[in-house]
């Protein structure tokens, strides 16, 4: 389990879980994250994130830390396109897509998916659960 929760690289991270670790490239900055093509900005507490400062960098996040409600302060909106929606019973699986064909995926709990393919949804990323790689 701490393999999962603490991936030592990039290789682990997406190795490990099912459906496996999304990863954005992108560059962080002051502690803000922007993406490469800027479709995706998220807010962090600088502390800790210093020796990245600058960097290409490739944020990690696992399927089940995006969500369709913000739960906490912990949450940042960001906005994709609904691309498939799998419904599996008690989970769905979402495949979803940015402006520069970036692919994401979401395991959710909550069965009750509005949102029509094709058309844009807002989601929540909990930054408490992200990781940052090497790009």
């Amino acid at each position: 389990m701490q393999v999962y929760q603490w991936p030592i690289d990039k290789f682990v991270a997406g190795f490990i879980g099912s459906p496996p670790m999304n990863f954005i490239p992108g560059k962080l900055h002051m502690g803000t994250f922007k993406s490469d093509s800027e479709d995706i900005i998220l807010y962090f507490n600088e502390s800790g994130l210093k020796e990245i400062e600058n960097q290409s960098v490739q944020l990690g996040i696992r399927p089940e830390d995006i969500h369709l409600r913000k739960l906490s302060n912990q949450f940042q909106p960001a906005t994709f396109i609904l691309e498939v929606l799998e419904p599996l019973g008690n989970e769905s699986i979402l495949h979803l897509s940015c402006i520069n064909r970036l692919n994401v995926v979401s395991r959710t709990h909550e069965t009750e998916v509005t949102a029509e393919t094709g058309s844009p949804l807002n989601v929540y990323i909990d930054i408490e659960q992200i990781h940052f790689f090497d790009d």
